[in-house]
């Protein structure tokens, strides 16, 4: 056996053995490690998401405070993903230490109302039933425990009931709201159902099972 081959043999040793010293379960470590940050990652992205969610038309502007609040998260959590966001220009922070949503929110919702379908098809028919009516017409979704606005097109009247796109309202209120929960799944209408004041409350039902 030459010399080469002998030091091309120890080397191969070793490896072999800082890999068996360093991962002495096998592949079991190292596959468990990269599961777990797979988690880690799925839950900061959970957790991005959930804190641009906290802000609303009526709420535009929130502290780290209310954040963490809204969230129940640690303040230090927070502000890690605040921070975060505000590099990636996802949220804005303001001298008064508020922040709010960022360009490149605004640029990812223009691009998303451009091409998102229910806009698209629902829109001239909710126009057509405005002019005939003179009406406003919202088309509603059921986002969590909330219906939440969609598409609306305003009312051609002087007297109108003003509401917005992303507006989010109770289910228990309104008709609007009454009809979503009349096909709305027993454990939904179950959860809305606890929101009703007591005076509102309808009659027991499980829901739309099917």
């Amino acid at each position: 056996m030459s010399i080469l081959e002998k030091f091309s043999g120890i080397i191969d040793l070793r490896l072999q053995g800082e890999s068996f010293l360093s991962h002495p379960a096998g592949d079991e470590f190292p596959t468990r490690k990269v599961e777990a940050m797979k988690e880690d990652t799925v839950r900061s992205v959970g957790r991005a998401f959930a804190v641009l969610r906290c802000f609303t038309l009526d709420e535009p502007k929130l502290t780290l405070n209310q954040i963490s609040e809204k969230l129940s998260l640690p303040m230090s959590t927070t502000l890690r993903i605040l921070t975060t966001l505000v590099s990636l220009n996802a949220l804005r922070r303001f001298d008064d230490r508020t922040y709010s949503l960022g360009s490149q929110v605004y640029l990812l919702g223009a691009v998303a109302q451009a091409h998102y379908k229910p806009h698209q098809v629902a829109r001239p028919y909710m126009q057509n039933l405005r002019d005939e009516t003179k009406e406003a017409v919202s088309l509603y979704g059921i986002d969590g425990e909330y219906r939440v606005c969609y598409v609306h097109v305003p009312s051609l009247l002087s007297m109108r009931c003003v509401v917005r796109v992303g507006d989010r309202f109770e289910l228990w209120a309104g008709a609007s709201g009454k009809v979503l929960l009349a096909y709305a799944r027993s454990p939904l209408y179950s959860a809305s159902c606890k929101n009703w004041p007591p005076s509102r409350r309808p009659p027991s039902s499980t829901g739309n099972d099917s």
